[in-house]
């Protein structure tokens, strides 16, 4: 299973050079707007004391998420689709599909990088949210890699033998609960802003 590359996680500061990782290669994203789901609860609280262990860099970039359009499958909203249609599209799929729970599979090494993340299932109710939101009416950029979800852990830090084992030693034993979306738009290299977050309302995951 293919992960997407460096483009999912990457930092977004006014700094070009902050962005890049130890590898100097620049992996910044397109403009638009990307769907995330945010990690929360036990998950989250797992996750994020993994990443300020191994990447504190990444873990002071931002919350863990799951990137649901952007990187993998679809590529980012154009920016020609403005906030509003954007927010009626997402409000229309956020409140017919009902909170659900996924399990994180075993950490993998994106090849050819230093990222470990965290692979999760492609199909089932999480494929089925990420269909949803494809069919919108939305428009997307290209992207390189199939619908890929993963839980990135390492992003920034470059890897010996010793930290690669210990990486991938790593379990995510809580569940992910996907009970929401939220809209992050990006302009690199400016900081991205969060427009909004949706509930998942519906009573069919």
């Amino acid at each position: 299973m293919k992960l997407p590359g460096k483009d999912d996680d990457a930092a977004w500061r006014a700094d070009p050079d902050d962005d890049l990782p130890d590898s100097g290669v620049d992996w910044r994203r397109a403009a638009g707007s990307f769907v995330l789901v945010p990690v929360l609860g036990e998950a989250g609280m797992a996750l994020d004391t993994m990443r300020r262990l191994h990447d504190s860099k990444l873990a002071n970039t931002n919350a863990p998420h799951l990137s649901l359009i952007g990187s993998s499958g679809a590529g980012p909203i154009l920016p020609s689709e403005s906030p509003e249609r954007i927010q009626n599209a997402l409000a229309a799929v956020a409140a017919r599909v009902a909170p659900f729970s996924v399990t994180a599979g075993l950490p993998m090494r994106f090849p050819g990088t230093d990222i470990i993340s965290f692979e999760l299932d492609p199909h089932g109710p999480l494929r089925a949210l990420y269909e949803a939101v494809k069919a919108s009416g939305l428009r997307f950029g290209p992207v390189r890699f199939p619908f890929s979800p993963h839980l990135t852990v390492n992003f920034y830090r470059t890897l010996d033998r010793a930290m690669e084992r210990a990486l991938l030693a790593l379990r995510l034993e809580a569940p992910v609960v996907i009970d929401r979306l939220e809209l992050s738009r990006t302009n690199d290299p400016q900081p991205p802003s969060t427009l909004f977050t949706l509930p998942l309302s519906g009573t069919t995951a």
